[in-house]
């Protein structure tokens, strides 16, 4: 499955019945595109051509490097979501009956568990109240990042400088992780690129002295990275 097969049946079985929500070269996002993309989008398997699966995603644009990923607490394969395990759809060209039946049972998953979750998703104070009831905040630095940064939009200035402390102690000050990336890459013939745990830190921690020269330095920086992805994006941020 392709992305270009994906947006031929979801406009022909999907679209009408998610208003607000455009579709772009196999994606499905809910408007505004603003500091979150909420979205629907297309897995392909990788051992079938036919199969897929579809995630519901949630990506704060204020964390760098989220455009293209599915952040960990904000989202999921959407049957996961929907209590049903990890089940994969599998598309047979020209089966005009089966690929009715297929994409009805995608279409009731994205209206009666997708679309609430994205909703409910809406802002970065939903975002921080979820990634804070996420027990992987505390050992995650991308999950941790997400929420320290989503905490400083909300406007919570002390509960965000906590967390953000805590991503230092899990990244910049974990006195094994150098000697481990050293060991990964121990061998190889060009130097490795800087361990992304050390990249996440360092962010965290200009985010950190932003924050204590003041909150809307804070929040100027995060304005900053947010912008630099919706650029990349390249979607309509509205209707």
């Amino acid at each position: 499955m392709k992305g270009r097969e994906f947006a031929r049946l979801a406009r022909r079985h999907l679209m009408a019945h998610l208003p607000g929500f455009p579709l772009k070269d196999g994606l499905i996002y809910a408007l505004p595109v603003d500091r979150l993309w909420r979205r629907f989008d297309l897995y392909p398997s990788g051992f079938s051509r036919e199969s897929f699966t579809v995630y519901c995603a949630v990506s704060p644009l204020y964390v760098p490097d989220t455009r293209t990923a599915c952040p960990f607490g904000l989202g999921d394969r959407l049957p996961i979501l929907a209590g049903l395990g990890d089940r994969w759809w599998t598309w047979q060209p020209g089966g005009e009956e089966a690929e009715a039946t297929m994409m009805g049972d995608l279409r009731e998953l994205m209206i009666n568990v997708g679309v609430p979750h994205l909703r409910e998703l809406r802002d970065p104070a939903a975002v921080a109240e979820r990634l804070l009831n996420y027990p992987k905040h505390v050992d995650d630095p991308n999950v941790a990042e997400a929420l320290a940064y989503s905490l400083i939009l909300a406007g919570s200035y002390e509960l965000a400088r906590e967390k953000l402390r805590l991503l230092r102690s899990i990244t910049l000050e974990d006195e094994e992780r150098p000697a481990w990336w050293a060991d990964l890459h121990a061998g190889s013939r060009k130097p490795p690129n800087e361990d992304w745990v050390i990249v996440v830190g360092k962010r965290g921690a200009a985010v950190a002295e932003a924050l204590e020269q003041s909150p809307q330095t804070a929040v100027a920086l995060l304005d900053e990275w947010n912008e630099e992805q919706l650029a990349a994006l390249r979607l309509p941020r509205s209707a």
